[in-house]
């Protein structure tokens, strides 16, 4: 299995990010969550612009800090140490 970490914004999260902006407001990224999509027996999952929720939310918590690089002018990064034991 190939092991990739990634965001995915969802559709509802695009659409609340395209009203925010075009209201003139911010988004405010308060929460982190980490799946491991164990519930399907173990199968590799492929999130999905459409899924709702995680497959199996195995860690949540709330996220320390949001920048972005100014040197490489990538989108934000959040900040978190996950400590994940079994």
């Amino acid at each position: 299995m190939n092991t990739e970490y990634y965001s995915l914004l969802t559709e509802v999260g695009q659409a609340r990010t395209i009203n925010a902006h075009a209201l003139g407001k911010t988004v405010k990224l308060t929460m982190l969550k980490v799946g491991d999509g164990g519930e399907d027996g173990g199968k590799e999952t492929s999130p999905k612009e459409t899924d709702t929720e995680l497959v199996r939310v195995r860690w949540q918590g709330p996220i320390n800090s949001i920048y972005q690089d100014e040197q490489t002018q990538q989108p934000p990064t959040e900040s978190r140490w996950v400590s994940i034991t079994d």
